[in-house]
């Protein structure tokens, strides 16, 4: 991003951890040195950098603003009491709930659906991420959230499904579920599981904009022609 113009400069980022942040097997005793890089790009509250020793890890989980949206960004690779807490007390919170737009972004999606099946039955990759499922999903679910923005699964998926079984589909009722993981690795295109739940699914590179305005927030997945393979509109 430096070299293409000084992205980093003018764009604001925001750093979602996943499992190769993490692999402290790259470099010996790393201590997760890409902190130093992320912190103090953009001031972010609840966000603190922590030293580290012992196989320890930073605090990445945080929240911000972003016009009319409030984005919480949760470490799915670390989960602890710590992170449980903070996302309950962020759920909770006057900015959480006045916002117009409630935004969860987390590497690891609640529902995968594309691994490797020796990976993913043989060798535990399925249980990476069930405290994401069983823990925080629920909690996405009863506080309103909007949009849960994933990745890790390399492929394109979305779902817009009612947060209860119990309401009418109403725009205040639904909560949409997004997969973006085709920037370019291989391609994950063997089904392990099957949810139900997913109204897009796009085998393929792809990329996404998302335009968040006053009133309305709008998705727009493109293929790697820059044409719109999906689309979707939540107004307020």
């Amino acid at each position: 991003m430096d070299d293409t113009g000084k992205y980093h400069h003018s764009s604001p980022l925001i750093f979602v951890p996943g499992n190769h942040d993490h692999d402290k097997s790259r470099k010996p005793n790393n201590k997760n040195y890409y902190t130093d890089m992320y912190h103090g790009i953009t001031d972010s509250e609840g966000l603190s950098k922590k030293v580290v020793d012992n196989g320890t890890y930073h605090r990445f989980f945080h929240s911000l603003t972003i016009g009319s949206a409030r984005m919480i960004v949760l470490d799915s690779e670390c989960p602890s009491i710590e992170q449980t807490e903070f996302l309950r007390r962020e759920l909770e919170s006057p900015a959480f709930r006045e916002a117009q737009f409630r935004i969860i972004s987390i590497h690891i999606p609640p529902y995968i659906e594309f691994w490797d099946p020796d990976t993913w039955n043989k060798k535990g990759e399925k249980h990476w991420g069930e405290h994401v499922r069983l823990e925080y999903d629920p909690l996405f679910r009863q506080h309103g959230v909007d949009l849960v923005i994933s990745g890790h699964q390399h492929n394109y998926q979305r779902a817009t499904v009612r947060r209860s079984i119990t309401d009418n589909t109403t725009a205040s009722n639904q909560i949409t579920y997004t997969i973006v993981g085709g920037a370019g690795g291989g391609l994950d295109l063997r089904r392990v599981e099957d949810w139900h739940m997913y109204n897009v699914t796009y085998l393929d590179h792809h990329f996404v904009t998302l335009d968040i305005s006053k009133n309305h927030l709008r998705w727009s997945t493109h293929n790697i022609a820059g044409s719109i393979i999906d689309h979707f509109t939540i107004v307020r």
